[in-house]
């Protein structure tokens, strides 16, 4: 099998490596000498080097602390977790139900209670009753609402059995699971000869059990169907009824396609319906099952055969068996192998039909996993079989259906066998966040998914039996997602904004895309304490009201009677409440301070004290968990930071805050609503409200701001100068601010979302009226590479010449916690010029926010740190008394052990030395240079001196640099740069004029319109192919994709296989030498994601450089290892570096 992007275990798909390892200039500081590098990727260092991969250590892993009962959702719960974070775990069925009175959800009850004449269902979603009249051919009924389907026996009332007691939690057969206590059932023994019917309820209906106890030639069983308030209608290929509302026609109730299994686990699909309406309405149901299977030699007794009845309602997932090209329903799935050898057609898998959740108040998400647990596994080979999870590509239905997959691994375990491992159920768990990503930017209509073994063509049987979503117990398959929320605006420096007018600034948060508004309505100025007043929006808060609210741990205080519109909030809405929570890993209960951007800060109790003023009795003071310096008095509600203080009130609402100078700015509130709020001077601003919604803000010179409302939304903003903001929502979410003057629009800003995701922000002027466009920004987030891009469009300026709209993109990379660790900037309009003209190439340069100026450096010579001489050839004007040699004296070399020598003993000589033929390369800008010291100054007639030069292969001069001369004890960079109008192979000459001597070092070509940091690799950018690299088998160059110019690095492999392209660098060895050095590069590709497995190798995806030490006199021959990774998750171009120097002053041998 052969997989893309695996590295060190994964396989990178088209890894375009510029690979540079650049010295760190001495005149610059260490972080401008990464940026001057670019380059890329990692290559694992053949076996010798393998074992000197530093093992990092494991994070701390979160574990659930408690669950959060207020943000139970019907078939989903949340945890909060010891870092802090939440989890939402969604099963496959309803877990809960909502109780009206108590207006929460409670956990669904799924025991049988027995009564007079019938056993009837616990609290639940539905109601079921299981008949005791032996009179009457009732089986049972279920129902939901005024919906109703009575399911009866064909026999006649005479005919049929009472049903024995349901059983209490007791397993009897080999059927029951032996994980889970077995839930209540309804027996009606031998219902027909020689077979029970067993009825039990799940979350999500009445569960079917047609036990076959006996061997028959004919499995036929039937029943009749009576309805209330819906009628039946029959899908004959997926062999599926479904219950509509006569009414509205939306499905009610369903009976999935049959399937059964036998007591050792072995599935079938071959059950059918026969579906038939008789003259009073009623259904006539046949279930037949296939005697053959049933009555093969190898099967196992009882046979079960699986019908349900279930409510038709949003399920996190729905599983499938598939087997011989067939797809069915099942409790349980069979993926492995039956050992014939002969692959797909002959094995067996489990297909997954997954529902997305829409997680609220749209939080950043950390990682989407699949759960899976372990009915029984075996390998008849041993070893470690892998089982691998594919995406699926096509929609699944039950019956002949074979849908097309993705060759693209997601996600793999090895298979473990048995049923439990350390007294716990085995179970699997996939990381699937990719596919979330995939799913939330529209890249895929089916979040589908294939789990079936790495290797199908095994002559082994090795296979696992996994319980699917049909399976009623804490086994079932779970979609587990863990968040985190923040309602704060502008609290971390991973927004990126736009201007919104006098309306103020706003901005997308780049790890979750929510909206962000910064309204600032007064600013005034002084020096007491002055007032500045501002509206804030949040989008994660755009159907809720900003005041305490524990189902979405919104940890404020009250603000009920203060409304604002939803998702707005005040600066001067400050608290500080009671709170429990999380922190590396500790529980505390202490209180949560949140800012006037809304930004939460914790506290715990600090071993800090204070007396009470009666100096009888002391107390704890509480301290921020972080190790900020704010202290808080818990009994005289004051918050302490540096000079200033907070008082809040006994709701914990702010209500002074006072400086060093005694200046206070105090915050009124009347009936739990500011009033006013006045500065140190005695300035006041006075709210007015009408009913709880603030109407106004009146400044002290009596300045007016008005508010209006669209119900709960806040719509338009009036300023006192004519200026006015109306905004436009959809779903309760901005999609339009329109900003006009004295009744003139002005300007537009439009929004448009993917969820709850902000996914474009298009500016627009106008022009006599009429909405003009302007730049616009569309943004693709990844949860999976913590990455989003931001591209941002700027329209052609037609007047001015331009011809195309100039189109840069931002990429934004995040740690765990968020926050942004880098930026880099790259512009098709900038970029280098590929081998076939076309702009293909990424240049990346600096943005207005601060992304990082990262030069791309291809060193396109050969032997450019003259080891040897080869590629370098003698002019054909050299005299005879010049003489040429690469000298190995490392004092005088400006990198490395070696140098080109050249000397002339000929005053009369001119346009003597070496050159080099390039290969063809595409038009565009470059530029040669070399570093060159005069160990002897040169003289002679004319310009004499030592000088770089370019022509073409022709003759004709492109680029000449200045002529050097004089004696100097430092090397000089000459540079020559030149642009190329056509693609052509040019020549690059190293000349001197006249007599004297010249040392030349680190001689570079590239293709860029200026010298960049020297790159010491050979052939960094593969433009001639893996020449100068050692490579492992699956990898080879590539004509497709590309990081710049022709070529990239290509790597195909498997799990088991290594990947890796090295090559050893000369560097100055001397014991007393200290160089520092950035590796650094490029890379796109797609791999799976960096996590624990059992009984497998860790994949990397990364550069690494290794420091080998030989030093004999100190006995010194270790290496050090300096790594830089690149996230596996992601398909967008990726920059990584790592910046090293060698620790020990010891001689070292190379640098790998």
């Amino acid at each position: 099998m052969e997989n893309k992007n695996y590295f060190e275990g994964e396989i990178t798909d088209a890894v375009d490596t510029d690979i540079v390892l650049a010295p760190a200039p001495a005149d610059q500081s260490a972080d401008e000498a990464v940026h001057e590098a670019a380059a890329i990727i990692d290559t694992d260092i053949a076996e010798e080097l393998e074992a000197s991969i530093e093992i990092e250590a494991a994070p701390i892993k979160a574990v659930r602390v408690n669950e959060i009962p207020e943000l139970r959702g019907e078939n989903s719960k949340v945890f909060r977790m010891s870092d802090g974070t939440e989890q939402a775990v969604f099963y496959a069925e309803p877990i809960h139900v909502f109780d009206e009175e108590a207006q929460c959800f409670e956990t669904a009850d799924n025991t049988l209670i027995e009564k007079e004449s019938a056993f009837v269902s616990g609290k639940s979603r539905f109601t079921a009753e299981f008949s005791k009249d032996s009179a009457s051919n009732e089986l049972f009924h279920i129902a939901d609402g005024t919906h109703r389907v009575t399911v009866l026996t064909a026999k006649t009332a005479k005919q049929k059995q009472v049903p024995v007691a349901a059983l209490k939690k007791a397993a009897t057969d080999k059927i029951a699971a032996a994980d889970d206590l077995v839930p209540d059932r309804v027996v009606f023994e031998k219902a027909e000869a020689g077979a029970d019917f067993t009825y039990s309820l799940t979350g999500s209906g009445v569960k079917e059990d047609i036990v076959v106890r006996e061997k028959a030639d004919i499995y036929r069983y039937s029943f009749l169907l009576r309805m209330e308030n819906v009628t039946a209608e029959f899908d004959e290929e997926e062999k599926r009824i479904a219950f509509m509302d006569l009414e509205n026609g939306e499905e009610v109730f369903h009976i999935p396609a049959p399937f059964m299994s036998d007591a050792d686990g072995n599935l079938s699909a071959d059950v059918s319906y026969d579906v038939r309406t008789l003259d009073s309405g009623e259904i006539f149901l046949t279930v037949t099952a296939d005697s053959e299977w049933i009555n093969a030699e190898e099967r196992a007794f009882p046979v079960v055969i699986d019908p349900q009845i279930k409510l038709s309602s949003t399920s996190a997932m729905t599983t499938y068996s598939w087997v011989g090209g067939k797809m069915s329903s099942a409790s349980t799935h069979t993926v492995g192998t039956n050992g014939s050898g002969d692959g797909s057609c002959n094995a067996n898998r489990m297909y997954i039909k997954l529902q997305m959740p829409t997680l609220p108040r749209n939080p950043r998400i950390k990682k989407a996993e699949l759960k899976f647990s372990q009915s029984s596994g075996s390998a008849q080979c041993g070893g470690c079989p892998k089982l691998g999870l594919y995406q699926v590509n096509e929609n699944i239905v039950t019956g002949t259906c074979t849908p097309v997959s993705s060759s693209d691994l997601i996600d793999y375990n090895t298979m473990k066998t048995g049923h439990c491992e350390d007294g716990s159920i085995i179970s699997y768990t996939f990381d699937i966040t990719k596919l979330l990503d995939a799913v939330n930017k529209d890249e895929t209509p089916y979040a589908n998914l294939v789990m079936k073994m790495l290797d199908e063509t095994s002559s082994c049987n090795d296979k696992i039996v996994l319980y699917g979503s049909a399976y009623s117990g804490d086994s079932a398959p779970q979609l587990i997602v863990t968040y985190e929320s923040s309602y704060g605006v502008n609290t971390s420096y991973r927004t990126h904004t736009h201007e919104l007018g006098r309306f103020g600034q706003g901005s997308i948060d780049l790890a979750c895309g929510n909206l962000m508004l910064e309204s600032e309505d007064f600013a005034w100025a002084g020096n007491r304490m002055p007032v500045t007043l501002k509206h804030l929006y949040n989008s994660a808060l755009a159907s809720y009201q900003y005041t305490a609210n524990s189902g979405i741990k919104l940890n404020t205080a009250n603000f009920a009677s203060m409304k604002l519109g939803y998702g707005f909030k005040l600066n001067v809405m400050q608290s500080m409440v009671s709170a429990s929570f999380q922190h590396e890993g500790t529980a505390y209960i202490g209180y949560v301070y949140i800012d006037e951007n809304g930004e939460e800060i914790y506290f715990k109790k600090s071993s800090k004290t204070t007396c009470c003023e009666s100096n009888t009795q002391c107390y704890n003071l509480y301290e921020d968990v972080t190790g900020g310096d704010m202290l808080y008095d818990p009994e005289k509600r004051i918050l302490t930071s540096d000079s200033d203080t907070y008082l809040f009130d006994a709701s914990g609402r702010l209500i002074r805050v006072t400086d060093e100078h005694k200046n206070s700015m105090i915050i009124t509130y009347t009936s739990g609503r500011i009033t006013s709020v006045t500065d140190g001077a005695g300035r006041v601003f006075f709210f007015e409200y009408t009913g709880d919604y603030l109407r106004s803000i009146t400044a002290p010179d009596n300045t007016r701001i008005l508010y209006t409302y669209s119900g709960n939304l806040l719509n338009a903003v009036t300023y006192p100068n004519g200026k006015k903001v109306e905004i436009s929502y959809t779903s309760n979410k901005p999609v339009q601010i329109v900003l006009s003057d004295n009744g003139t629009n002005v300007y537009k800003v439009a929004y448009t979302y993917s969820g709850n995701r902000v996914v474009s922000v298009t500016e627009y002027g106008f022009e006599n009226g009429t909405a003009v466009i302007g730049a616009s920004t569309a943004y693709s987030y990844s949860a999976a590479s913590r990455r989003t891009v931001a591209t941002t469009t700027e329209q052609k300026d037609a007047d001015s010449g331009e011809t195309a709209d100039n189109v840069v993109r931002t990429v934004y990379t995040f740690d765990d916690d968020g926050n942004t660790v880098s930026e880099y900037v790259y512009s098709q309009d900038t970029g280098n010029v590929g081998a076939d003209g076309e702009e293909s190439g990424i240049n990346p340069h600096s943005g207005d926010g601060g992304a990082g100026v990262v030069s791309n450096i291809n060193n396109l010579l050969v032997n450019h740190n003259f080891e040897t001489l080869d590629h370098w050839a003698s002019m054909e004007a050299n005299c005879g008394d010049l003489y040429i040699s690469n000298y190995a004296y490392e004092p005088y070399t400006k990198f490395g052990k070696k140098l080109l020598r050249m000397q002339s003993y000929n005053a009369d000589c001119t346009q003597n030395g070496v050159y080099q033929l390039t290969n063809s390369f595409p038009k565009g800008d470059y530029t040669f240079s070399v570093h060159a010291r005069i160990l002897s100054a040169f003289s002679g007639p004319e310009n004499p001196g030592a000088y770089i030069r370019v022509t073409t292969t022709s003759g004709t001069v492109l680029a000449e640099s200045e002529h050097i001369r004089a004696y100097d004890t430092e090397y000089i960079r000459l540079i020559a740069p030149f642009t190329l109008s056509a693609a052509q192979s040019v020549k690059v000459q190293i000349l001197l004029d006249g007599k004297g001597t010249v040392y030349a070092d680190a001689a570079q070509l590239e293709n860029n319109a200026f010298a960049n940091a020297y790159n010491m690799l050979e052939n960094g950018n593969f433009e001639r192919g893996t020449s100068g690299w050692t490579c492992s088998t699956g990898v080879s160059s590539s004509t497709g994709t590309r990081f710049n110019m022709s070529k990239a690095l290509y790597m195909s492999g498997d799990l088991t296989s290594s990947r890796y392209a090295y090559q050893k660098v000369t560097v100055k060895t001397n014991r007393a030498t200290r160089e520092t050095f950035t590796l650094s590069g490029w890379a796109k590709g797609y791999g799976i994601v960096k996590r624990e497995r059992d009984y497998a190798q860790a994949p990397q995806f990364r550069l690494r450089a290794v420091v080998k030490y030989y030093d004999t006199y100190y006995k010194e021959y270790g290496t050090e290892t300096y790594t830089a990774d690149f996230s596996p998750c992601t398909e967008e171009w990726q920059l990584a570096s790592v910046q090293f120097a060698k620790e020990k002053f010891r001689t070292i041998q190379d640098v790998t």
